[in-house]
């Protein structure tokens, strides 16, 4: 029973009643929706169509009954929170990449510099 009292957990604010979401209820989203896309029923251009978020919320009622997860607003939000933890880390991802291959070329020069900031070091 633990587990399902931890799944339920929600908080009131000025807005209403705001869900939290646990690790386990992440990870059941995420594996459902590759289930989904696996399937191929709701697949169209890169994306889900529409009603997708439906067949989700049956999907994740069997897997976490208890949970009473809805398509509108928990798993809209939800997944609307997901895309943006994933442009930011694809995005950071991305930078370092270019700015270490931007730097590789100059590495050379860059070392002995260093050493040469090493040695005049005065403690």
């Amino acid at each position: 029973m633990l587990g399902f009292s931890q799944s339920s957990a929600s908080s009131q604010t000025s807005r209403g009643i705001k869900k939290k979401w646990v690790p386990e209820e992440g990870a059941t989203l995420v594996s459902c929706m590759v289930d989904l896309h696996n399937v191929g029923t709701f697949n169209a251009d890169m994306r889900f169509k529409a009603g997708y978020l439906n067949e989700l919320e049956r999907m994740l009622e069997k897997v976490l009954p208890h949970a009473m997860l809805k398509a509108k607003p928990n798993l809209e939000s939800r997944i609307r929170t997901l895309k943006k933890s994933l442009k930011v880390a694809i995005n950071s991802t991305i930078a370092v990449s270019v700015i270490m291959t931007n730097l590789l070329p100059h590495m050379q020069k860059i070392k002995p510099l260093g050493n040469m900031f090493k040695q005049l070091q005065i403690f």
